[in-house]
C-alpha cells in the first residue's frame, strides 16, 4: 500500500490505535456530525474473476443515499483508530464477502458534496474519500445496502462507461491505464 498513516509517537509501543477507537454512536449524534463536519472515507476498487473466467472491476448498487441506485464502488467511512488497511478489508468482508489479497494500490483523494444523506436531513454530504485498487478474492455475496454486482471486463467498460458515474469512470481509467498491470 503507498498510502502511509502516521502517528505520534512513532516508534512508541505504548501507542495503541485502539484507544482512539469508539463504540455506538447514537444516530442524532452520528447524523449531526454528518451535518456539520466532514468525513474522511474510502474506496476500493476490486478486481475480481467472474463465473466465465474474466478478469473486471466488481461495481456494486447502493441501496441508500448519497448516491442510491448508482453503481458504485465498495467503500465507506473510515472507522476511527482502525488503520486503512484493516479498515478497507473489513469493509471489503461486509459489503461483498470478499477478501483482500496481495497488494493495496493507493489511487488518488477525491472530495464528494452530495444533496442527499442518509439521515434525510436535507443538508448533503461532505465526504474527503481516499481511493485504492486490489484484487479481490472468494464468492461475492453482497449485504443487504448493497445489489446487482456487476464486473466490469475492460471490454464492457467501452460500452458502459458514459451510464457510469464520473468518479467511477475517472478510476476505472486510471486503474486500466497505469494499474492493470501491476502483480497483487
Amino acid at each position: 500500500m503507498e498510502f502511509k498513516e502516521y502517528t505520534e509517537g512513532e516508534g512508541d509501543e505504548n501507542f495503541k490505535l485502539s484507544r482512539l477507537q469508539i463504540g455506538y454512536v447514537p444516530d442524532e449524534v452520528y447524523n449531526s456530525a454528518r451535518d456539520t463536519l466532514s468525513r474522511g472515507c474510502h474506496d476500493i476498487f476490486l478486481r475480481v474473476t467472474s463465473q466465465e473466467g474474466k478478469e473486471g472491476i466488481l461495481l456494486i448498487t447502493r441501496q441508500r443515499e448519497p448516491m442510491k441506485g448508482i453503481l458504485w464502488s465498495v467503500g465507506g467511512g473510515i472507522k476511527r483508530g482502525v488503520s486503512i488497511e484493516e479498515s478497507l478489508r473489513n469493509l471489503v468482508r461486509q459489503e461483498c464477502n470478499l477478501e483482500i489479497k496481495g497488494k493495496i494500490y493507493y489511487i488518488n483523494t477525491a472530495r464528494f458534496f452530495f444533496r442527499t444523506n442518509p439521515s434525510g436531513s436535507g443538508k448533503g454530504v461532505d465526504d474527503l474519500t481516499e481511493v485504492f485498487y486490489a484484487a479481490g478474492n472468494g464468492q461475492i455475496k453482497l449485504d443487504e445496502l448493497h445489489n446487482n454486482p456487476m464486473i466490469i471486463t475492460r471490454e464492457k467498460y467501452t460500452d458502459i462507461k458514459e451510464r457510469l458515474h464520473l468518479y467511477v469512470r475517472d478510476n476505472i481509467t486510471k486503474i486500466f491505464m497505469k494499474f492493470w498491470w501491476e502483480d497483487f
